[in-house]
């Protein structure tokens, strides 16, 4: 039937579900059949740690805020 919604734990028996929180936005993504594995603990293995720009004590937070990175998120 058109329209049915799993519910509950039955959904991560048949597809790839995963929700997102980036710059604010919150994603929810549903995919079946599965198409692969997604395993954020080894993408963060993998990334290189000099590969992560340096924020300085006084430039502008990443988060957005508008503050000094020691006045927001540097403390």
């Amino acid at each position: 039937m058109e329209g049915d919604a799993l519910i509950g734990m039955d959904i991560i028996t048949v597809g790839d579900f995963a929700v997102s929180n980036f710059n604010g936005k919150t994603t929810h993504s549903y995919r079946t059949p599965s198409a692969g594995e997604i395993d954020f603990v080894n993408d963060i293995r993998m990334t290189k740690a000099n590969e992560i720009p340096k924020v300085g004590r006084n430039d502008p937070c990443p988060c957005g805020s508008g503050k000094k990175y020691k006045k927001c998120h540097g403390s």
